[in-house]
């Protein structure tokens, strides 16, 4: 099993930017501060990672893309009853009073959410993925919930 890059812990998770591994949100908030895309795995640790010859027995609560290790792992999501309180909270509060179109986007993982049929929900997983790529106000306020959640 490979190590967190912050703290050397043992990692159950990979950037999905440049596959480090980290092992908590703690973690890979301070990973991500460093984070360089460019400087994805070396060849010496692609060798030695396949030269270990570990067999991994799929987790029912993981996503595996393309064979590759999980990029969200249910175990490290906030519970909802955190979710919902941190919602409550006047500085998410305002923070969405700016951003209307973030509500309507949450309403919508919501209902996506419960067409899926499977326990893994890989279509609202992409979603929420996509929104973080490519909409600075959904990554802040993930952001924002997530510290938050934290703390609570």
């Amino acid at each position: 099993m490979a190590n967190c890059v912050v703290c050397s812990s043992t990692a159950k998770y990979r950037c999905p930017k440049c596959y480090s591994t980290y092992c908590s949100v703690v973690c890979f908030k301070e990973h991500k501060t460093q984070c360089d895309p460019e400087k994805k795995q070396t060849n010496e640790q692609d060798s030695q990672a396949s030269s270990m010859h570990i067999t991994v027995e799929p987790s029912p609560n993981v996503i595996y893309v393309n064979g590759r290790e999980p990029k969200v792992a249910e175990e490290a999501l906030p519970k909802t009853t955190d979710l919902q309180r941190a919602l409550q909270d006047e500085g998410i509060q305002a923070y969405l009073n700016e951003h209307p179109e973030l509500v309507k986007l949450m309403d919508q993982l919501v209902r996506l959410r419960s067409q899926e049929t499977t326990n893994v929900p890989v279509r609202t997983l992409a979603a929420i993925q996509s929104h973080r790529d490519n909409n600075p106000a959904f990554t802040e306020l993930a952001n924002k919930v997530l510290d938050l959640c934290e703390e609570l």
